[in-house]
Order: C-alpha cells, then structure tokens, then sequence
C-alpha cells in the first residue's frame, strides 16, 4: 500500500512539474512573439524596408547597422549567405551600412542608394578587389510587380559572360547585368526541369554547373552566378523567396 501512495505521490509531482514547465514555455514563447510583433510594427512604420544576402565571406556571428540623416540608426542585424535576411526598416533612400567589430563599434563598410521607384529593396554584399573597401553594394528593387511568382530573375554578379540554359530555352548575361525570364513550359505531370550553366575563358566555353529543377508557382527565384572569393571559380545560388513578405 505506501509502495501505491509513493507511486501515486511520485507521479503527482511528475504532473505538476509538466504542468509547471509548460506554462513557463507557453510565456516564453508569447513573450518573444509579442517582441516580434513589436519589432515588425517598428519595421512597418517606415517606408523602406530592406532585405539583404551577402557574396562576400564575412566571418561568424557578425552583426550590421544602417543610418541615415538626423542620427537615425537600425537594430543590429545579421547578413546571411544562403538566403535573405529579416526585413530592416530605413526611413531613406540614402544609407550606409556599417559592420559591428570586436569592440562593438560601426566600422563603414559602404554607402547604400535605393532605387528611386519602389518601397521594398534587396540589398547584395558582394566582395570588391580593393583595398580601400572590399566590399560592393547592390540594390535591387523587390516590388517590382513585371517580376510574378514562378519567375526566375538571372543576375551574373561577375566580370565574365554566363549562358544559362534552362530546358531548351537559352539566355546569355553579359557581366554585371541581370535578366528576368519565365520558366520553361512543362506537362503536368513533369514536375522538374534541367539547367546548365556556361561561361568561357580564353580558350573555351564549358559547363560548370548542372542541376534539376523543381518545378514552382508560388515562389519567385533569384539566380545569382559569381566567382566563389574561396576558390576564383564560377559558382551559383539561387535564393527562393515567398512574397508574402512585401504585404
């Protein structure tokens, strides 16, 4: 019988705790949805709002800052490689961008101007050859309404012409340009779609990258080919994005 009342004892308090811990991770949770609200409702009271995605290698863990006229200046905020950040709300169209160091300090990385049409930009760190600055900004309007769900915007970021066939249908970039082109026409049930891609050197024009591609109608794709600084070969990305984020 006490072996009964110290099992029952036992998972009483197994209940409780469970009962304890989740409400802590229910507030937990609330309190940083609540802080997410907060920080959108800051971003949606000013009106630009940027996005960024670096090229260039940048480090761990390193932290951005925007400013502007009048002492204005961003939250801190991170710039990833493989996909765009989260929305930074500027109250301008001329900025710089600065990058935290180890003592907590805006070091200049480079002046940013916005495209005079839009509200909603893409920003592109890209690595520069110089030693004054190595870095480059790119801006790119995003709410571009030509640019609908299921196309894909070609950007070749280098200083050689690129080829990009996708399926049948062919496209050439020249360098530093960019090209909006729709999808190739498919079955229904053909539910992917091959890409190659080309660029030339002095001798000859050869492939340097070829993929399967899924077939999508509800994102927009932005295609980017540059030299990898790591290696100085031609490379790609390709960065999906839902466009919900511009409502």
């Amino acid at each position: 019988m006490n072996n009964m009342y110290a099992r029952s004892s036992a998972m009483d308090i197994r209940v409780v705790l469970f009962v304890i811990v989740s409400l802590v991770l229910a507030c937990l949770r609330s309190a940083a949805e609540a802080e997410e609200t907060r920080a959108g409702d800051k971003v949606a009271e000013l009106p630009y709002q940027i996005r960024f995605a670096s090229f260039a290698p940048l480090g761990a863990n390193r932290q951005f800052l925007l400013t502007g006229s009048e002492d204005w200046r961003s939250e801190p905020f991170a710039i990833p490689s493989n996909s765009f950040s989260r929305k930074v709300g500027v109250p301008a169209r001329e900025l710089a961008l600065g990058m935290i160091d180890d003592t907590g300090s805006p070091v200049l990385i480079g002046h940013l101007s916005l495209p005079e049409e839009g509200n909603l930009f893409l920003v592109l760190l890209l690595p520069e050859a110089s030693d004054r600055n190595p870095f480059r900004l790119v801006a790119i309007r995003a709410d571009d309404p030509s640019f609908k769900t299921g196309d894909v915007q070609f950007f070749n970021l280098s200083d050689d012409a690129v080829g990009v066939k996708l399926q049948e249908k062919k496209v050439l970039l020249k360098p530093r340009s960019f090209q909006k082109i729709s999808p190739p026409e498919m079955a229904e049930d053909v539910f992917s779609y091959q890409v190659e891609f080309y660029t030339q050197d002095d001798e000859r024009t050869y492939l340097f990258a070829s993929t399967q591609w899924p077939r999508q109608n509800r994102v927009r794709t932005y295609l980017f080919t540059f030299k990898s600084p790591e290696t100085g070969r031609m490379s790609y990305r390709a960065i999906d994005e839902f466009p919900s984020w511009m409502k």
